[in-house]
């Protein structure tokens, strides 16, 4: 019987019949050639760590065992950082989101609605003669912004500020002044409030920070800083 590889891996890995492995020791012990090609092989196979024979094709057991470990290995990097991933992504949505819910809840607390002194306005009209209907605006403008109907508060801050600009004096020079500047102020919170960041906000904002001499003048500087900051910027992009 002729051996070859075949038989010496069956027989390495112990799948060689009985009767097979007894001839295959026997003819190792008289055939020098076979024994010296035998030797060869099972060098070659201890090296390479040889562990099994598939349609006479020999597989390297270590070296897939070892590209099998590696690609576990990887695989496991890969799943943690990607849990990693979308656990950093998951907390910074919670956080920046309630961050960005913090600057607006502080935005409308730091610069609330600034309440007119009727009393003030009262007196103002009882020394220049003019007509209750301009208090009448001012009264109605404070009664829409405390039952938070921005839109309808605007509407009237509108009406003020054209009356004002149109007649000067109403409730006599520096008390008009005084409105005029509140009413300014009041329809930039009702904007915000009502969440508009539109040129309509920046352009009047500007008006109050270009003009020294208004009293609402460091509020309005305040104001954009905090609307212009990085930290709101980044997380309005969210």
């Amino acid at each position: 019987m002729k051996f070859n590889k075949s038989h010496f891996e069956d027989y390495l890995s112990e799948r060689l019949p009985e009767t097979d492995k007894n001839n295959f020791e026997q003819s190792l012990r008289d055939d020098a050639d076979l024994k010296h090609s035998f030797d060869f092989y099972k060098n070659h196979r201890e090296k390479n760590d040889v562990g099994r024979n598939i349609n006479g094709n020999a597989v390297l057991v270590s070296a897939t065992s070892e590209s099998s470990k590696q690609f576990n290995i990887l695989s496991l990097i890969y799943s943690v950082s990607l849990l990693a991933a979308i656990g950093f992504l998951g907390f910074s949505a919670i956080y920046w989101h309630a961050v960005y819910n913090y600057t607006n809840d502080a935005l409308q607390e730091e610069f609330l609605y600034e309440e007119f002194d009727i009393a003030k306005l009262e007196a103002g009209i009882l020394e220049t003669k003019e007509s209750t209907i301009h208090l009448q605006e001012v009264v109605l403008a404070q009664q829409y912004f405390r039952s938070r109907e921005f839109d309808e508060s605007i509407n009237v801050f509108d009406k003020i500020i054209a009356n004002n600009t149109s007649q000067a004096n109403l409730f006599g020079e520096a008390l008009s002044q005084e409105l005029l500047e509140q009413t300014e102020w009041n329809r930039i919170v009702a904007l915000l409030l009502l969440e508009q960041y539109d040129d309509d906000v920046t352009t009047a904002l500007n008006d109050i920070i270009l003009n020294e001499s208004h009293s609402y003048h460091d509020k309005a500087i305040a104001l954009d800083t905090k609307m212009n900051s990085f930290m709101r910027g980044l997380v309005a992009s969210i």
